[in-house]
């Protein structure tokens, strides 16, 4: 609606007569237009934004086209079931009565969601064209909603009439799209869900050319801008077009380090989930502290320059246009001064990919990413840069599973494994119930730390102890004992992988190694691929293999 008056910008429905069916059509658009289009387009605009709000409106829209006569009830929207999304379809199936079918867009899930939520059907795609949605109401008011996959669609044949229109549409750009203006030896990463959730060759690559062509102090661009990859070989004008379809251009503008700072916990505050507002960067770096429960991601150890940000200091910084009025929630850029205004991004990035492969051998140039964004590590002794393990250690630390030691900050990843804590690993990563139990061991005390845990696994049937009676929480345990124990509490079952192992052919425990490996939880060391069974275990390769499972 608009702001000063509330009238409706466009109609919001209209019942039809189809073959003497009456069908009634409304429709509902994301609040995200909001700040995911250009701001300047939407001014003087007011969005429903709260599950609530749209309820209420739909509700009020069924009951006018009922009150018209309509027989069967179409919402056609942009809501989405992405989970960033504030408001979704599925929510209005919930709570609206009347509607019966639900032709949705907005969801950028690999799988398409069509199906019947609540009373209604949702006829939805999914990501890229993978999916058509298709839902079918036959004159005596039955519905169906169905899917057909891309393989399914092509069998069908092109039409004829909208072939030939892209084809004259096409006609007179394939010239300048199918130039060549240089050559990758690596892919630019541009996947989705890579370029919303960190850094990639492909977002330091466009960075980098804003920076250049600017001569701005930092660049910050958006992931959600970002909506192709480039493969390996020659690329063409109209790759970068691919990339870049927006048509947006650079602007640079004078912020401070605050500004900076804000505008980065802002775009990293879904970390780990997908945010189209993620941060790209060139001229500058930063960590993201994971918030855990309540607590809110934080942006930390931001480097310009290689040196630490001053909050008060001035800095020239560039992005696009669309950014730099408040696109994608930057309220920080509203406002600011601006000291340049270029021309398009995609032909800054045109003209940095030329300059790149005049010097670059024959296969192409290569571009990589830098470590500019990266997770900051919870444990001293784990280095986010460095360490092989960081990524599974940090994600049993983000769920609770693993801690350090003491006061010292460490996790000590090298350390061997013994029984005991073997027990409280697996025993928690596992989901078990351990709370008031008691191990009942002749080496185990009732008080002993390890001791829950242990009684936790023994009444999973995950381990029984020796012979006399005793469990030795405190000897190192070998990898077969681990294999088994694992494979137990998860009740993993043979996979899919298939991996050879040469060392574990008369293992006692060969069955359960088998399992793992074909869960793909291990694959053995070196070109030997020895499972080694009797050596002991780190504290790392644990972790490794507990996330593994856990995912």
């Amino acid at each position: 609606t608009y702001e000063d008056t509330g009238a409706l910008v466009f109609k919001a429905g209209e019942v039809l007569d189809v073959n003497g069916l009456k069908v009634g059509l409304f429709g509902l658009a994301t609040p995200e237009t909001k700040f995911k289009a250009d701001p300047r387009n939407t001014q003087g605009l007011k969005f429903a934004d709260t599950v609530a709000g749209n309820v209420a409106i739909a509700k009020e829209e069924v009951a006018k086209l009922k009150a018209g006569g309509a027989e069967i009830i179409v919402l056609i929207s942009h809501l989405g079931t992405d989970a960033e999304s504030e408001v979704k379809s599925k929510d209005i199936a919930a709570a609206v009565e009347g509607i019966d079918i639900i032709l949705d867009g907005h969801s950028h899930s690999p799988h398409s969601e069509s199906g019947k939520y609540g009373k209604s059907f949702i006829a939805s795609g999914a990501d890229g064209l993978m999916n058509i949605g298709k839902a079918t109401i036959s004159t005596s008011g039955k519905v169906k909603s169905e899917v057909i996959t891309k393989a399914e669609a092509v069998k069908y044949g092109e039409d004829a009439k909208i072939a030939k229109t892209i084809k004259d549409l096409l006609a007179g750009q394939e010239e300048i799209l199918g130039i060549v203006i240089g050559k990758t030896a690596v892919e630019l990463d541009g996947v989705r869900g890579n370029v919303r959730t960190g850094e990639t060759n492909l977002g330091n690559l466009i960075t980098d050319a804003m920076r250049l062509a600017a001569g701005a102090d930092v660049v910050i661009t958006n992931g959600g801008g970002i909506r192709a990859s480039i493969e390996v070989g020659d690329i063409t004008v109209g790759h970068v077009f691919t990339v870049l379809p927006f048509g947006n251009a650079m602007t640079v503008i004078k912020v401070t380090g605050q500004d900076i700072l804000d505008a980065l916990n802002f775009g990293t505050k879904s970390y780990p989930g997908e945010a189209g507002g993620f941060p790209h960067v060139s001229g500058m770096s930063y960590q993201i502290k994971v918030g855990k429960d309540e607590t809110p991601n934080e942006v930390v150890n931001v480097l310009v320059g290689g040196k630490a940000i001053d909050k008060k200091k001035t800095y020239t910084l560039a992005t696009n246009d669309f950014m730099a009025v408040g696109g994608d929630g930057y309220t920080m850029f509203e406002g600011k001064e601006q000291i340049a205004l270029y021309g398009s991004l995609a032909k800054i990035v045109e003209d940095y990919i030329k300059t790149l492969s005049k010097t670059a051998p024959a296969a192409g140039f290569t571009y990589k990413k830098e470590g500019r964004i990266s997770i900051a590590g919870s444990f001293k002794d784990v280095p986010v840069s460095s360490h092989w393990a960081f990524e599974y250690i940090e994600e049993l630390h983000a769920k609770d599973i693993i801690h350090g030691y003491g006061k010292s900050g460490e996790f000590r990843p090298e350390n061997k494994v013994t029984r005991g804590h073997a027990a409280k690993m697996i025993a928690r990563a596992a989901g078990l119930d351990y709370k008031g139990l008691v191990a009942d061991f002749n080496d185990v005390a009732k008080d002993h730390e390890m001791s829950p845990f242990i009684a936790a696994l023994v009444k999973k049937g995950a381990i029984k102890g020796y012979d006399d009676g005793s469990y030795r929480p405190e000897k190192n345990i070998k990898r077969s004992h681990l294999a088994k124990i694992i494979v137990l509490a998860f009740d993993l079952k043979m996979g899919e992988e298939k991996v050879e192992l040469t060392d574990i052919a008369n293992n006692s425990e060969k069955e359960s190694i088998e399992i793992l490996a074909s869960n793909g939880l291990v694959k053995g060391y070196g070109e030997t691929k020895e499972f080694r069974p009797d050596r002991t275990i780190s504290r790392a390769e644990l972790a490794k293999i507990l996330a593994l499972a856990m995912d």
